[in-house]
């Protein structure tokens, strides 16, 4: 069987394979979603210094930021909520909100 990675002449070893247009559509998505990574982490190294001197104006950091917006999109949670929805561990988020605090 000749396939879209194979020599159109070579010959098989072992039971067939199975259609390899499933194999690249495969592939396809992948190099997709990477080349979308990608763009997405360029776009954040380049906001992260825009936002930086605005927040520093307030001595706010990036994830002091970031909490306040969720708060804000999400209303009132509890201090477990607000780190399980961060991906924080509890005892990073009080470091952080005693800070803030004080």
């Amino acid at each position: 069987m000749a396939g879209r990675w194979r020599d159109e002449g070579a010959e098989e070893a072992g039971p067939p394979r199975q259609d390899t247009s499933q194999s690249a559509n495969q592939l396809d998505r992948t190099g997709y979603w990477f080349a979308a990574y990608f763009e997405l982490t360029d776009a954040a190294d380049w906001i992260r210094p825009q936002l930086g001197g605005p927040l520093d104006a307030f001595m706010v950091t990036i994830h002091e930021f970031r909490l306040l917006c969720t708060l804000y999109a999400e209303g009132p949670m509890s201090m477990s909520e607000a780190a399980k929805k961060r991906g924080w561990q509890m005892q990073n988020l009080l470091r952080m909100v005693d800070r803030t605090e004080g």
